[in-house]
């Protein structure tokens, strides 16, 4: 993706075409990570002002796209009661706690957005790691799991963490 912006950028360039405006070839890294150390700080830097065209490579052969979701990261976790296994008939297991909780979170449906033109589909949450337990013998009295929340243009975090609460608060009821 690199090299072809590259190319590409040198292309326009040699070709003579007539450009209204500057080119930028930005290449920084960090894009699934959430892209604080990566164009977040080009843009602090003010490496990226008065570019009137960027092109910022993703890796989705044979597709181009001029907009994209919007990235929420979000942790839950369940609480339960530490305990000898043996005892799992009268203690929580926050692990079998998580697991309706990850279920419920995976069938939610967003509320308060709109189709957009450039991004196709909806939002939607995928819960990707799970981590509880300390012990083979020892009901877990703790487990997380993270969620990539995968947004529209246009909706607000508020809206998200509102959707996801309810979810919970029917699960807590």
């Amino acid at each position: 993706g690199v090299a072809s912006a590259v190319v590409a950028a040198r292309v326009l360039s040699e070709a003579g075409i007539d450009l209204s405006g500057t080119i930028t070839v930005a290449t920084a890294a960090d894009e699934e990570s959430g892209g604080h150390k990566g164009i977040h700080e080009l843009i602090n830097a003010g490496l990226l002002n008065g570019a009137d065209y960027g092109v910022y490579i993703e890796s989705i052969p044979d597709e181009v796209h001029i907009a994209h979701n919007g990235m929420v990261w979000l942790k839950v976790t369940t609480k339960g009661e530490s305990a000898h296994s043996s005892k799992k008939n009268n203690f929580t297991n926050a692990i079998l706690k998580m697991g309706k909780v990850a279920a419920a979170l995976d069938r939610l449906e967003f509320t308060g957005w709109s189709p957009h033109p450039l991004v196709p589909g909806g939002p939607y949450i995928s819960v990707n790691r799970i981590q509880g337990g300390t012990k083979e013998n020892m009901i877990p009295d703790e487990c997380s799991i993270i969620c990539d929340i995968r947004t529209m243009p246009g909706q607000s975090l508020k809206s998200v963490i509102g959707d996801v609460e309810r979810t919970l608060d029917k699960l807590r009821a």
